[in-house]
């Protein structure tokens, strides 16, 4: 597989999942609040879903830090047979765990206000954008994270930001759970 379908893949998936979340923040404020039968109201999931990103971001950027780049020929030779989709959604459900993390490492512990939270999501987005871009030419394969995920093998930086961005679309799916339950209860009502 060639670098440059590795980066539009991932920026593809990147750019769709967050515009996704995106909308939500411009949710009424009894949606953001509502809390359902069970898991997270909207406002929580979305903070959480801005400290996942944060703290994937952040295992990038020290592996790519810690780790020398190597030799062009070492990532060409990695990209032949590049299987980016190494990733089953058992991996991706919402309520995955990050274990290593501890349960409560990605889970919201303040109020953020929502327009700052939207705001990091996007700056958030703008990171893995340059950081596909710097790593253009295939070296993205060379830097191996390990993902407090129970069972996930050692992602490369393009399979973690694409586990992002899946993790995402998982993501906005709980949010339309929510959303139908919210709009259940309030037919029930009116």
């Amino acid at each position: 597989m060639k670098a440059e379908n590795i980066i539009v893949t991932v920026r593809n998936e990147l750019i769709r999942s967050v515009a996704t979340v995106d909308e939500w923040f411009d949710s009424e404020e009894s949606l953001m609040e509502f809390q359902p039968s069970s898991g997270r109201r909207v406002c929580e999931l979305l903070r959480h879903l801005m400290l996942t990103n944060h703290f994937l971001l952040a295992l990038i950027d020290k592996e790519c830090s810690s780790t020398s780049r190597g030799e062009s020929h070492e990532f060409e030779d990695l990209l032949a047979d590049y299987c980016l989709e190494i990733l089953s959604w058992e991996h991706i459900r919402p309520e995955v765990e990050f274990s290593s993390w501890g349960p409560d490492f990605v889970l919201p512990t303040e109020n953020k206000p929502l327009t700052e939270v939207r705001n990091e999501i996007r700056d958030q987005l703008n990171e893995s954008l340059i950081l596909l871009e710097n790593l253009s030419q295939g070296e993205g394969t060379l830097y191996k994270i390990s993902l407090p995920v129970e069972g996930m093998e050692k992602l490369d930086v393009y399979q973690t930001l694409y586990f992002l961005a899946l993790y995402t679309r998982k993501q906005v799916g709980q949010l339309h759970e929510i959303l139908k339950e919210y709009n259940e209860d309030f037919n029930a009502v009116g």
